[in-house]
């Protein structure tokens, strides 16, 4: 049997930069607005609000209007406090009060009078409630990607499990190389594919609604998924939105390490292999990977914490899949030029239907002017007439492992079982430099895939 091999290569490299002082168009900050007032209802102008990303240490600044209104836009998705403090009244921080991507949080201050040693606290326990913005959705958070299990570990798997989200994909295509599959949602009420494909608020989508790049689960620090968006920065397409947002370093350095394993010694032989009377294909999948991700520290040089931040992410997946199937193959008495068994041939009325092979060397023309060729006797093919290439050629084929005989209504088809283990390949990167008010990112997977033939892959034993 000839090699198969099957050798696709996909090169996926996207580069995204985030600015925070670039246009608010599909950008995955969020807002934080309100008024600030005091007690008696009045309000309060020129008060300046801080809003400090807890874990990073990075600043947003923002005045009140004469009208006591105030907004901190380009918020990176994370939780912050939010302190305002105006001499005459007792300073004000709200904690942990939660921004996703592209949500706009309303949050009114009230102050009292005191002073301003006097600090008034409140811990945030619950969601604020988005009241300046129309779109509907849910966020599915860095602790939703840590404890669900998602079958192929892509990030864009976890929207289908968003209220007003449909699946209408073959669950089997679920890895971060598998484009269609985790894209093929339908979202409030809308075709599938349709749907717009953010990350980080950049665009991550082909022209036909799939996904370009799926960044490892490790990476992703939330997945929003918005079935509605009144936002006037996106509609361009008849479904909803989803937003995968990345990692950022923080003050503190963190990192992880994992690996997924699966192997043919723990599995079962599949029914068809069992039918062959063949023994189970030597499968592998390992899917592996690591982050880290802190401050930018050089000694002597910079410090880059509250101000300047790394993270980096890597999955790597090493697998052979079996793929079993039936060919036909040339018996050791065809190679030879003995085709005599396919004299025997019959339909399923016992007919004869012999398959006769005719000497191309004897052709004459007949009476009426057709060219009539002379069959070789007992339909075997003198050995002087075989190319000596063609015989080279055909005995790169293995031979037959299934004995199927030839005569009757049986012509000694599918002679040939091929467990088919494909060798695939899949790495991906992904890093990212934040200072205090933007940042850049790069991500890039490669995939290849490899059929081998039978022989390359005997030698391999089952193991781990």
């Amino acid at each position: 049997m000839n090699a198969r091999r099957k050798l696709t290569v996909l090169l996926l490299c996207s580069l995204g930069i985030a600015a925070a002082r670039v246009s608010p168009a599909q950008v995955s900050r969020g807002t934080v607005s309100g008024r600030i007032t005091d007690t008696t209802g009045a309000v309060i102008p020129s008060a300046p609000i801080l809003a400090t990303e807890q874990s990073t240490g990075t600043n947003y600044k923002a005045v009140s209007g004469g009208d006591g209104n105030y907004t901190i836009p380009f918020l990176s998705p994370g939780k912050y406090r939010v302190t305002a403090v105006v001499t005459g009244f007792k300073s004000f921080v709200r904690q942990n009060v939660v921004v996703d991507a592209n949500e706009h949080v309303g949050l009114d201050i009230q102050l009292e009078i005191g002073l301003v040693t006097e600090v008034v606290t409140v811990n945030a326990q619950t969601t604020l409630l988005e009241t300046s913005s129309a779109s509907t959705g849910q966020v599915l958070d860095n602790e939703d990607i840590e404890n669900m299990p998602v079958n192929g570990r892509t990030p864009l798997i976890l929207s289908q499990l968003a209220y007003g989200a449909i699946s209408t994909g073959n669950p089997q295509f679920n890895h971060p190389y598998d484009n269609s599959g985790p894209s093929s949602v339908a979202l409030g009420g809308g075709a599938a594919k349709k749907n717009e494909l953010l990350m980080d608020g950049a665009p991550d989508g082909g022209a036909d609604g799939t996904i370009a790049y799926s960044p490892p689960m490790d990476a992703t620090e939330q997945v929003k998924v918005e079935t509605f968006q009144s936002d006037a920065a996106y509609g361009h397409t008849s479904g909803g939105t989803v937003n995968q947002v990345t990692k950022s370093g923080t003050n503190v350095l963190h990192g992880s390490a994992y690996e997924f394993i699966q192997i043919s010694a723990l599995n079962d032989t599949p029914y068809f292999t069992k039918a062959a009377g063949q023994k189970k294909a030597v499968t592998h999948f390992h899917q592996f990977g690591g982050s880290i991700g802190g401050p930018i520290v050089v000694p002597k040089v910079i410090n880059g914490k509250n101000k300047l931040f790394f993270f980096f992410a890597f999955e790597g997946i090493r697998a052979n899949a079996p793929n079993p199937s039936f060919t036909t193959v040339p018996t050791a008495a065809e190679r030879a030029g003995d085709f005599s068994a396919l004299l025997n041939l019959t339909d399923s009325s016992g007919k004869p239907t012999p398959a006769i092979i005719y000497n191309p060397f004897s052709g004459v023309k007949n009476a009426q002017g057709r060219v009539v060729r002379q069959p070789f006797s007992g339909n075997i093919i003198p050995k002087g007439l075989l190319d000596k290439v063609g015989v080279n050629l055909v005995n790169f084929y293995p031979l037959p492992n299934i004995d199927v005989p030839v005569g009757g209504t049986s012509q000694g088809v599918n002679n040939y079982y091929y467990p088919g283990p494909n060798l695939d390949r899949f790495d991906s990167e992904i890093g990212r430099i934040d200072d205090d008010h933007h940042s850049v990112w790069i991500g890039a997977a490669f995939r290849v895939a490899i059929g081998l033939p039978e022989p390359a892959r005997s030698r391999r034993r089952d193991r781990l």
